[in-house]
């Protein structure tokens, strides 16, 4: 299942956050957020990916000029296990 975050801050340039800035948010948005919704909705996913992106891009289209990062977790045991991408 994937959960996707508009995050204007992270747009490229020198003025953006970079990924050491925010690789902490993709756990927490994945506890707070993708985990709730997971119950509260009884949905299951083998996967759950997080992602970040400065401006809002359609899924499946590639835009050069976005700046996104991905990460995924596996909820297990009602925690999100990072899984390296």
């Amino acid at each position: 299942m994937r959960f996707r975050f508009l995050a204007p801050a992270i747009a490229g340039g020198e003025a953006g956050l970079g990924y050491a800035a925010v690789e902490g948010d993709f756990a927490v948005l994945c506890e707070d957020v993708a985990r709730p919704y997971l119950a509260e909705f009884a949905l299951e996913a083998d996967i759950v990916v997080i992602s970040l992106m400065d401006r809002t891009v359609p899924f499946g289209v590639a835009d050069a000029a976005a700046t996104q990062y991905f990460e995924t977790f596996r909820v297990t045991a009602g925690a999100c296990d990072w899984q390296e991408f």
